[in-house]
C-alpha cells in the first residue's frame, strides 16, 4: 500500500514538472516573438521617415532645455536690479600700486613708451583708489548723519521754546577787569563758532537743494559706465606688465563706480532724513548768536565804563598833583586839562563803534545767509531747464525792496 502511494506521487511529481517546463518554453518564445517585433517595427520606421524619427527622438529634450534656459536667463534679470550684483569681489591695496609705479620708473627693460603707458595707468588707478576711500569715508558720514536725524530734531524741537542763557562764568560788572576781559574774549569766541556753524548749515541746505535734482542723473550715468566696463581681453602678445597694470585699472575703477552709486544713493537717503532736522538747527544756531551778541555788548559796557571809570580817576589824581605854577602858560594848562576831560568821552565812543561793528557783522553775515539762499534757489530753478518760476521772481522781488532798506544802514557804516 505505501509502495503504490509513493509510486502515485512521483508520477504526480514528473507531470507537473513536465507542465511547468511546457509553460516556461511557450512564455519564453512569446517574448521572444514580442521582441522581434518591437525591433522591425523600429527598423521600418526608421528607414521609411528618419526626419520625422529624429524628431521624434530629440523632442523630449527641447523643453527641458528650453526650461532651463528660462532658469539661468531669470536670475540675469534678477541680478541687474540687484544693487549687489555689482560689488567688487577684491580690491587693490594702494600701497602696492605705489610700489609698482616705483619698480616700473627704474625698470629700463620696458621700452619708454610703454614704461609711459602703465606709469599712467597705475596713476589713474591710484586716483581711483583714492577716491573709493575719501567716498566711503563719507558714506559713513552720511549714515551716522541720518541715524541720528530724529533724535536730532527731538532735541532741538524740546530747547525751542527754552530761552537760552549764556553762561558768564560768575562775571560781574564789578569783577576785575582781568576776568572781564577774558570773558569778552571768550564770548566772541564762541560767537564766531555758532556763526560759522550756521553758516555751514546754510551752505549744506543751498548745495543739497541744487544737489538733489542732479543725483538722478548722477546714478543712472554710473550705472551705465559700470555696465559698460568690462574685462580687459588676454592677449598673449601684449607685455605682461601692461596686463596686469590693466587688469587692476578694471577692478579699481569697478570699485569706484559701485562706491559712488552707494555713494549717491545714501545721499538720497541722509538728505531726505535731515530735511526738517538742518533748518531746526540753523535756526537754534542763529538764536544762539543772537543772545551771544547781546551778552558781549552788555559785557562791551561793563568794560567800558571800567575804562571810563578808571580813566577818570587817574585824571583826578594828576589834576591834584599838578598846580598851574607847574606850567609855563595859563593856557597851556587849562587847554592839557580840557583835553583829559574828553579822554573818557573818547574811550566810551570807541567801545560804541566796537558794539556797532559787531552789528554791522551780525548784519553782514545775514545778508550773506539769505544771498546764497537766493542764489541757490535760482540755481535750482535753472537746473530744471524750465526758466525761473514765479515763486522765485516774486522773492528776487521782494529782495529788491528789502535790500533798499538796508541801504541807510550799510551807508552809515
Amino acid at each position: 500500500m505505501k509502495i503504490a502511494i509513493f509510486m502515485r506521487f512521483k508520477q504526480m511529481t514528473i507531470l507537473s514538472a513536465h507542465r511547468q517546463c511546457h509553460i516556461s518554453r511557450k512564455s519564453l518564445i512569446f517574448r521572444l516573438h514580442a521582441l522581434f517585433s518591437v525591433i522591425g517595427l523600429i527598423c521600418i520606421v526608421s528607414m521609411t521617415t528618419p526626419a520625422h524619427a529624429s524628431q521624434a527622438i530629440a523632442s523630449p529634450a527641447q523643453p527641458t532645455e528650453t526650461t532651463n534656459q528660462q532658469e539661468n536667463s531669470s536670475p540675469k534679470k534678477q541680478a541687474s536690479n540687484d544693487p549687489k550684483k555689482n560689488e567688487p569681489s577684491e580690491t587693490i591695496d594702494p600701497a602696492r600700486v605705489r610700489e609698482e609705479i616705483d619698480a616700473i620708473r627704474t625698470d629700463n627693460s620696458l621700452p619708454d613708451e610703454m614704461r609711459a603707458r602703465c606709469q599712467e595707468i597705475l596713476t589713474a588707478t591710484l586716483k581711483d583708489i583714492e577716491s573709493r576711500e575719501e567716498d566711503q569715508l563719507q558714506i559713513q558720514q552720511l549714515v551716522k548723519a541720518a541715524e541720528t536725524s530724529e533724535q536730532r530734531k527731538k532735541a532741538v524741537e524740546n530747547s525751542g521754546n527754552k530761552p537760552i542763557t549764556i553762561a558768564l562764568d560768575g562775571v560781574t560788572p564789578d569783577s576785575n577787569a582781568t576776568k572781564i576781559e577774558e570773558l569778552l574774549r571768550s564770548l566772541n569766541k564762541d560767537l564766531l563758532a555758532t556763526t560759522l556753524e550756521a553758516n555751514r548749515i546754510q551752505k549744506e541746505l543751498n548745495a543739497r537743494r541744487t544737489e538733489t535734482k542732479a543725483l538722478p542723473v548722477q546714478i543712472s550715468k554710473n550705472e551705465e559706465e559700470l555696465n559698460a566696463l568690462g574685462n580687459p581681453e588676454e592677449n598673449t602678445d601684449s607685455n605682461p606688465v601692461l596686463t596686469t597694470a590693466l587688469k587692476q585699472a578694471t577692478i579699481a575703477k569697478r570699485a569706484k563706480l559701485v562706491t559712488a552709486l552707494e555713494l549717491c544713493r545714501q545721499k538720497i537717503v541722509t538728505y531726505d532724513a535731515e530735511a526738517s532736522v538742518l533748518p531746526l538747527e540753523k535756526a537754534s544756531l542763529d538764536k544762539r548768536a543772537d543772545a551771544l551778541s547781546k551778552a558781549i555788548t552788555d559785557v562791551n559796557a561793563w568794560v567800558t565804563q571800567r575804562h571810563t571809570d578808571d580813566i577818570t580817576k587817574r585824571i583826578a589824581e594828576y589834576r591834584s598833583s599838578v598846580t598851574e605854577n607847574d606850567f609855563d602858560d595859563t593856557n597851556d594848562y587849562e587847554h592839557f586839562f580840557a583835553l583829559l576831560d574828553l579822554w573818557p568821552l573818547t574811550v566810551a565812543n570807541a567801545e560804541s563803534w566796537n558794539s556797532q561793528l559787531l552789528a554791522l557783522k551780525e548784519k553782514t553775515n545775514s545778508l550773506r545767509d539769505d544771498f546764497q539762499e537766493t542764489a541757490s534757489l535760482v540755481d535750482a530753478d535753472r537746473a530744471t531747464g524750465s526758466g525761473l518760476s514765479r515763486t522765485a521772481g516774486y522773492l528776487l522781488r521782494r529782495k529788491h525792496v528789502m535790500l533798499n532798506r538796508e541801504r541807510t544802514m550799510l551807508s552809515q557804516s
